[in-house]
């Protein structure tokens, strides 16, 4: 289905499966669809929009991809109706605002400063321990 609205979509959908290196098509994506692992964040340091669809119990549980401004979270794959799925794509491919909005809001988030914020907690801490 997914392959069918991609050929018939007005704008150019990619699909890509199974491949090594999906860095090459995060950089130059507009939109991504993904499940809620570790992806979300490659995507959003990219600001680049994406529908998150959970793709187990585990990932339901992931906080920053399912609550984070940017990302269209969307029901766990195994009750994900179809419609639903691509409404929420033919939403974000016909609106250009939407889509810039979202990415601003992403890099808003400044997830690349992230492991400077942890090195900076983890020296206060030890400064602290130690009486500094």
């Amino acid at each position: 289905a997914l392959e069918r609205f991609a050929e018939r979509a007005r704008h150019r959908v990619e699909v890509v499966v199974d491949t090594t290196i999906v860095s090459r098509y995060m950089a130059r994506a507009d939109v991504a669809v993904t499940s809620a692992g570790r992806t979300v964040y490659e995507l959003a340091s990219l600001g680049v929009p994406m529908l998150v669809v959970p793709q187990n119990d585990r990932e339901c549980l992931h906080d920053f991809a399912l609550h984070s401004p940017g990302v269209v979270a969307l029901p766990r794959a195994s009750e994900l109706d179809e419609l639903e799925f691509l409404d929420a794509m033919q939403q974000l491919l016909e609106s250009r605002h939407l889509r810039q909005s979202l990415h601003r809001s992403l890099l808003a988030m400044d997830v690349r400063g992230g492991i400077e914020r942890t090195l900076a907690v983890i020296e206060r801490a030890v400064d602290a321990a130690e009486g500094r």
